[in-house]
């Protein structure tokens, strides 16, 4: 069985790249991840490989993460970012973060589905802001959230196209804009750590700018035969 990839992703400003399908490693080892600057990444407390759609990771929901080590700056204040994770969820309901860091004084550590929707929380003064789809179990997506340069407006995605919801013409403080990341797959606040995923992630992209809507639609295109989409 093999599948098509379609056009290359997008590969301007890509800081970090997991893709399980693509590292040969993974069924043997089942331990690393590198992000593009060769950085090992740790995978901790029983992450297990399955082969479903080329390989992907598995999250228990319960204690599993991936490690950086330590935070990782991918983009300061009102430069712009991107963080695309392809995954599926066995539990949609449940709060559920796709990345996090030690540093949380920014709104990209808390990248979320939370009431079966994308959620980013809005730093100051403090609220979720969501996605308009409601993401069902066991089906797979392409999920993409940006801050655009300047950090005042953030956009949403699913599968390629541009999200409504309450995220659209938010007030977005600019002071909280950058992206840091040590964790996919677990939330920390104050040396605690909670709102485990559970369920598969088999591609993580971290961007240093914000992608363009034809850029995110071209990374959908490049991986969604993986996915039987």
């Amino acid at each position: 069985m093999s599948f098509s990839r379609g056009p290359l992703i997008t590969t301007d400003g890509l800081s970090i790249l997991i893709d399980v399908g693509n590292d040969k490693s993974y069924p043997n080892t089942g331990i690393q991840a590198l992000d593009i600057a060769g950085k090992n990444s740790v995978v901790i407390n029983g992450i297990t490989y399955t082969d479903n759609n080329f390989g992907s990771f598995n999250f228990d929901g319960t204690n599993d993460y991936i490690d950086f080590g330590s935070d990782i700056i991918v983009s300061p204040d009102e430069q712009g970012w991107t963080a695309e994770y392809w995954f599926r969820t066995t539990s949609s309901t449940k709060l559920q973060h796709f990345n996090s860091a030690e540093n949380d004084e920014f709104n990209a550590n808390w990248l979320a589905i939370y009431n079966q929707k994308l959620a980013v929380w809005n730093r100051n003064p403090g609220y979720w802001r969501y996605g308009s789809t409601l993401i069902q179990n066991n089906v797979w997506y392409q999920a993409v959230f940006v801050c655009d340069e300047g950090g005042i407006n953030y956009r949403f995605y699913i599968n390629g196209e541009r999200e409504g919801g309450s995220h659209v013409d938010n007030e977005w403080n600019p002071i909280y804009s950058s992206f840091e990341i040590r964790y996919v797959g677990r939330y920390e606040y104050n040396n605690s750590y909670s709102r485990y995923f559970i369920g598969e992630i088999p591609i993580v992209k971290i961007y240093n700018r914000s992608l363009s809507d034809s850029e995110i639609l071209k990374n959908y295109e490049a991986n969604k035969s993986r996915f039987l989409i």
